[in-house]
């Protein structure tokens, strides 16, 4: 409540609390209150929203979040990553600014090499390298930093390192924001331990998986179901779900390969390798015989 009636120029009051004075200050005054990254104080915001939005009848707020807040009145837009190429198609240079994945790479290029320019010759490139990158702007805004030293194509062929590459933020963003590791790092430090658990075992699937595959591959040390734990890893913006004829769950390519090194670092790897492969064997064994 303090920084919120600091950042609208409200004078405090010795006989009312922060929350008190902030709802004095807004009355019925029509205003739009942006909270930016909430999920580190979710409680605290989703109780101090609710408190307000009780309060004053012509206050609206958007928040942004990596998961709900979770009160009534919230309606939820999720941000899905940025339109890019598919992976090896033909994109013609005059649809370029159909894809705002490109747009963006050329903008941050631009910044660090004025002369850079999407072109005939490197459009190929660039977007291979957004198509690796799952089109999500944060990666492709550091990523694009490094064509100060390399080229595109250069850059496409050593994307298997990717969390190497991706380390050239601002100096004056917040750590988290300097580099894609930092920033999983922030969600992943969110987590409880059944949702980093289960993060972890998640990362042996490339390409997505069912309901049915993921109950029969993760093996969870607490008594709390899998399908809890899958709903909070979406309520927190780490897994995106695909409707088809049956639901199917997928990371962004970025964030498996970093759930894939986080599985690495506790021993659990082969175990849960072995789960998957065993999973898949019986589905190949099952599906055979109806194939001719």
């Amino acid at each position: 409540p303090s920084a919120i009636s600091h950042a609208l120029g409200f004078i405090e009051k010795d006989n009312l609390s922060p929350e008190e004075r902030l709802i004095e200050g807004i009355g019925n005054k029509r205003i739009l209150l942006v909270l930016d990254n909430c999920e580190h104080l979710i409680d605290d915001v989703a109780r101090l929203a609710s408190s307000l939005l009780s309060a004053c009848s012509h206050l609206r707020i958007l928040t942004t979040s990596r998961e709900a807040l979770q009160i009534p009145g919230e309606w939820l837009y999720s941000v899905p990553a940025l339109h890019m190429p598919q992976e090896n198609s033909v994109v013609d240079m005059e649809a370029i600014t159909e894809f705002p994945a490109l747009v963006l790479f050329a903008e941050r290029a631009r910044a660090v090499r004025s002369d850079f320019a999407l072109n005939a010759e490197n459009l190929r490139a660039v977007a291979s390298i957004c198509s690796q990158l799952d089109g999500l702007p944060l990666a492709i805004e550091l990523i694009a930093a490094r064509v100060k030293t390399l080229s595109p194509e250069q850059i496409a062929a050593r994307l298997g390192d990717r969390f190497a590459l991706l380390t050239s933020g601002s100096r004056v963003t917040s750590s988290r924001q300097q580099t894609l590791r930092a920033a999983l790092d922030w969600s992943y430090e969110l987590l409880t331990e059944t949702e980093g658990e289960l993060f972890r075992q998640l990362s042996v699937f490339v390409g997505g998986f069912t309901l049915e595959a993921l109950e029969s591959v993760a093996l969870l040390d607490s008594n709390q179901s899998i399908l809890d734990a899958l709903s909070r890893l979406m309520d927190k913006s780490l897994l995106i779900v695909e409707q088809q004829d049956q639901p199917r769950y997928r990371f962004l390519e970025p964030i498996r390969q970093y759930a894939r090194d986080k599985l690495n670092e506790t021993g659990q790897s082969n175990l849960i390798q072995d789960r998957h492969f065993n999973y898949y064997l019986r589905v190949a064994e099952e599906t055979e015989p109806h194939l001719f």
